[in-house]
């Protein structure tokens, strides 16, 4: 079971892998400045913005295989383990690389929680895989993500790990790849492209600030309310529906682009999905809400970035 008053957040170590990544690196300076111990597992290393004093006093250990974490953690008490690591596919990346990364990987590390009896792992996942989104010709990375999710849950079979599968809507925030549609956005609205080629815009989706889903980890992390052991899913979101063309131009309002966009120009592939939105029922139990419009997000987001807003910002050339 989890209770936030039987381990104090001090003694509380949390493994999180992906921790390189744009959801695994908020997530360790999340729980850093919340007061846990972690241990950061990611092939690229990284620095983190967190106290200085974090890495010397041992709170936050840099690995980066699980041999190696395991070396380092033996006769130590895993409050959670937290797999972040995720590969999409996408530009030069392999499909061998995608199936490394979020099946066989996620299998292992699976493994590692149950032999450190770890009390609790938590799997980072996407809403592409709801039951209500998959169809008969998934994406390498839906597929291997569907998969991953049907070994994981074989493994934690007839243990006493609490498994919880993370379900996550559309999440943006600061330090994203450039590859994701809304980083790709905001730099080509604040480079004022004369003209950006959009699909209609017109499927409905569930967008969430990163700050919102760290508040959700700990919420959960910190709930007095006892877990059984088992696996189950959390659905994180806004529970808040806007369609893909809002966001568009709230962000095109909010950087004062000059950009001209062009919906509809780009063809729709045909097997998109038209509406995801977050179930919050077990989150709202436990107390948590998210805290950030879209609007006030990408208002964050743009001011991370230090994006030039209004006309007097200039093309690239």
């Amino acid at each position: 079971m989890i209770s936030s008053g039987v381990i104090p957040r001090k003694d509380r170590l949390v493994i999180v892998a992906g921790a390189s990544g744009f959801l695994g690196r908020h997530f360790v300076e999340c729980l850093i400045a919340s007061g846990y111990r972690v241990i950061a597992l990611a092939r690229r290393q990284i620095a983190y913005d967190v106290d200085p004093c974090a890495i010397s006093d041992n709170r936050l250990r840099l690995t980066r295989t699980i041999a190696e974490t395991s070396a380092i953690c033996k006769g130590e008490v895993i409050f959670g383990v937290l797999n972040a690591a995720t590969a999409y596919g996408r530009a030069s990346g392999s499909l061998g690389e995608v199936v490394d990364c979020n099946l066989v990987f996620s299998v292992a590390l699976a493994e590692f929680a149950v032999l450190h009896r770890s009390q609790t792992y938590l799997n980072l996942d996407t809403f592409f895989t709801k039951p209500t989104n998959t169809n008969l010709n998934p994406s390498s990375y839906t597929l291997s993500k569907l998969q991953a999710l049907e070994w994981v849950q074989r493994v934690f079979a007839a243990t006493e790990v609490i498994a919880i599968n993370f379900r996550l809507e559309h999440v943006y925030g600061p330090r994203d790849s450039i590859h994701k549609f809304i980083p790709w956005l905001i730099r080509e609205l604040a480079r004022n492209t004369s003209s950006i080629s959009l699909s209609h815009g017109h499927q409905l989706r569930d967008f969430i600030y990163i700050d919102d889903v760290c508040t959700a980890l700990l919420a959960l992390l910190d709930t007095p309310n006892e877990v059984q052991s088992g696996f189950f899913e959390v659905e994180i979101g806004s529970g808040q529906l806007i369609s893909v063309r809002e966001m568009i131009l709230t962000a095109h309002n909010l950087v004062v682009s000059r950009s001209r966009l062009c919906f509809g120009e780009h063809t729709q592939r045909q097997d998109i999905i038209e509406c995801s939105v977050a179930n919050l029922e077990f989150l709202n139990s436990i107390g948590w809400k998210p805290t950030e419009s879209v609007e006030s997000g990408l208002g964050k987001l743009i001011s991370h970035a230090q994006v030039p807003r209004g006309p007097d910002a200039k093309q690239p050339q």
